[in-house]
Order: C-alpha cells, then structure tokens, then sequence
C-alpha cells in the first residue's frame, strides 16, 4: 500500500512538471517566434548589397500608415494641422499650409503625394554623400533603430510576462492574453522602427557641409517649396555617425 501511494504521488508531481515545462516552452515560443523575424530583418540590413532599396522600402510602407493615422479616424474630423507639423518635424521640406494643400486630397491622396515628395528629397540628399560610404550610412541609419527599439521591446515582453498570470484571477486564460497583448507589441514594435528610420534619414550624413546646403535650398528644389522662413519647427542638426556598421 505504501510503495503505491509513493509511486502515485510522484506520477502526480511528474505530471505537474510536465505541465508546468510544456506551459513555459509555450510562452517562450511566442517571444522566439518574434526573435526569429527581428533577426531576420536585421540580418537583411546587415547583409544586403543595396541597403537603399530597404529604406525606400520603409519609406512606402510607413508614410501611408502615418498619414492614415492623422486622416482616415473614425470621427470624420482629419487631423491636417497635426499632420502637417508631423511632416515638418521628421522631414526638411517646410512645408506651409497652403503649399501642403492637404484639404485638397482625400488621405490616400495625401499619402501617395507625401511620399513622392519624401523619396524626391530622399534622393537629393543621397546624392550629396560620398558614394563609398552611402551604403554604411544607410545600414547604419536601419541597425541602429531595430537595435535599440528590439532592446525595449524585450524590456515590455518581460513585464508582461511577470504580470499576464494575474489575469487568471478573472478567469483568462494567461497564456491566450500574453499570445495576444504580444501580438500587440509586437506590431508597434515594427511600426516604432519604420518610424524611427523615417526620423533618422534626414539627421545623418557623410558630408555635413554638403548637406547642410543642401537643406538650406532643399524647399526652393522641390516643386511647392517654400523658403527657410517657412519653417515652424526645424529639424534637429544633422549628425554624422561616428562608426556606420558595414
């Protein structure tokens, strides 16, 4: 009677065991799941021949997401105002009310002509770095923002881990809430990336002299330009990196 009662109390606290291991294996899984995209997403801009091609790609994709997000809200009232600081704030165009025009657009109008006029300034400045150090410029400008940002992500995945098993107290299931509060963060983490690399292309160079001028007559350039009085809020000075990953 005794050895049964042994063996059935340890099949009990193997089986818990097992549960226990097969739970923390699945919330490691979400996070791995995510490390495994991050990585492959830097490893792309670590490796790439044209790592241009990766910005102008983050270019089309988060503009019309920015630009969605001032326009296109659920109470009908478009934010033009704030949208327009946003564009002057992230890009050197200097843009005035009247030269934005954006009431005259619905907001895929918008998006579709802010990011033909971020590509074209783009475009200008790549043209005034030097050409063998562009490529480290552009790889350093993508590193830096999914580094540091991937640094805070991980930071906000472990609190939610430490505090998601509270949730079982108003009969949620934890690991169904942490699979889907880090689906959440893990889009604003790719989102806040985009952004940030948006923020970065215009407060870098390889040739500040160059491109400080190019900045000073960069709105006259571009088609609706203003002038350098047109600016509310310049953009910060440019800043060349020190070490840009190759």
């Amino acid at each position: 009677w005794l050895n049964r009662s042994v063996e059935s109390a340890q099949k009990r606290v193997e089986q818990r065991n097992y549960v226990y291991r097969k739970r923390t294996l699945e919330f490691d899984d979400v996070l791995n799941k995510q490390r495994t995209v991050i990585y492959e997403f830097r490893n792309d801009a670590l490796t790439t021949e044209n790592p241009h091609e990766m910005v102008i790609e983050v270019i089309d994709e988060a503009i019309p997401v920015k630009v969605m997000g001032f326009l296109d809200v659920e109470d009908g009232s478009p934010d033009y105002d704030g949208l327009l600081q946003w564009i002057n704030m992230t890009f050197p165009l200097r843009l005035t009310r009247e030269q934005a025009a954006l009431e005259t657009r619905d907001a895929e109008g918008n998006a579709a002509w802010l990011t033909a006029k971020v590509k074209e300034a783009y475009e200008m400045k790549t043209g005034t770095e030097y050409a063998e150090a562009l490529k480290g410029l552009e790889r350093y400008v993508l590193l830096n923002a999914i580094d540091r940002l991937w640094q805070e992500h991980l930071y906000n995945m472990d609190s939610l881990r430490d505090g998601v098993h509270l949730r079982s107290f108003a009969q949620k299931d934890p690991l169904q809430e942490y699979k889907s509060e880090a689906y959440d963060l893990f889009e604003t983490l790719m989102g806040n990336i985009k952004n940030e690399v948006l923020s970065n292309l215009f407060r870098s160079t390889t040739n500040l002299r160059a491109f400080e001028e190019l900045l000073a007559g960069l709105p006259r350039k571009l088609s609706g330009g203003g002038s350098e009085g047109d600016v509310d809020q310049p953009l910060e000075q440019p800043q060349r990196p020190a070490q840009p990953q190759r």
